[in-house]
């Protein structure tokens, strides 16, 4: 359900924001 966006967001702390900055302050 939410494990694609857990991870996302996990796996994103770790890379610094890269791939959520285009609009991933939710």
């Amino acid at each position: 359900s939410d494990l694609l966006f857990i991870l996302g967001r996990y796996a994103n702390r770790e890379a610094g924001d890269i791939l959520w900055v285009p609009g991933g302050e939710r």
